[in-house]
């Protein structure tokens, strides 16, 4: 495994490359990755509707993958099972079709203030992925390259490296701890 990070200047090379992730790991990712995804859970009010029960599901334009409209979760019980279900669920760690949403949204996130100019960029080739704030910002705070053993599972670890870094910067610069 390989990962470069600018913020430290080093390579931190280890004997092997990343491979699938354990179901502890994919769960705490899965996650992570919702959270960063600002996935929502709507209450579904059909108690006036001949008697019919009440439920919560993941709300339409929040979720990640179009075509999962009716395979979301409902729960009938709280908004926190309809969330962990939908966590539970998720498929971010083997379709491309969920990772590919986060990638999407890294894309298109505006630019840090401490790099005006800059977008992020996600480039993904054989089995590396980097994920970079911006042409001409390699070497910077922020830009990663990590291989795996397959294009997918580089890209799955480079975007939970990402959010782990994004999450930090950003809590950072607004004083959350």
């Amino acid at each position: 495994m390989t990962i470069t990070t600018s913020s430290t200047n080093t390579t931190l090379n280890y004997p092997m490359e990343f491979e699938s992730p354990s179901e502890a790991t994919i769960k705490e990712n899965a996650r992570y990755i919702t959270e960063f995804m600002e996935i929502k859970v709507k209450f579904i009010d059909f108690s006036h509707v001949f008697g019919q029960r009440s439920f919560w599901m993941i709300d339409h334009d929040s979720k990640p993958v179009d075509n999962r409209y009716f395979d979301c979760p409902v729960s009938f019980t709280s908004e926190e099972d309809c969330l962990e279900s939908f966590i539970h669920s998720s498929r971010y760690h083997e379709s491309f079709d969920w990772l590919m949403t986060v990638v999407d949204k890294i894309e298109s996130m505006p630019p840090l203030p401490i790099w005006p100019h800059s977008k992020f960029r996600v480039l993904i080739k054989n089995n590396v992925c980097q994920i970079d704030v911006g042409e001409n910002t390699i070497g910077v705070d922020g830009t990663f390259f990590v291989s795996g053993t397959n294009k997918l599972i580089a890209t799955y670890h480079a975007v939970k490296i990402f959010i782990n870094w994004y999450n930090k910067v950003v809590t950072g610069w607004i004083g959350i701890s």
